[in-house]
């Protein structure tokens, strides 16, 4: 697992890595989630990575990360139940993934 602080970080981590799934947090500094996601879409070694959102959304814009392809969202809230969510969504992920 890692983490990254701001847009530029993130796109650092991804240059080594081939995450099963990315965490943003909405607020994290970048132009936008949207931006990024699109922009990742782009780099084949990260078209199969998934991507679920972190903190407030409006109704409309959880529409429009759902048609882009986010797996799901979370609100913010105690450590232990944001890791139970993630392992659901990677157990979720995994079944529809073929292993190679």
């Amino acid at each position: 697992m890692a983490q990254a602080l701001d847009g530029a970080g993130l796109w650092q981590q991804l240059a080594t890595r081939k995450p099963d799934l990315i965490v943003l947090d909405v607020l994290l500094p970048m132009p936008t989630v949207a931006s990024f996601w699109l922009s990742s879409r782009r780099i084949p070694r990260l078209r199969a990575s998934r991507c679920c959102c972190d903190g407030a959304l409006s109704r409309l814009e959880r529409e429009i990360a759902l048609d882009m392809g986010a797996e799901d969202f979370f609100e913010k809230g105690p450590t232990d139940e944001l890791e139970g969510k993630i392992e659901r969504i990677l157990l979720r992920i995994s079944e529809r993934i073929p292993v190679r």
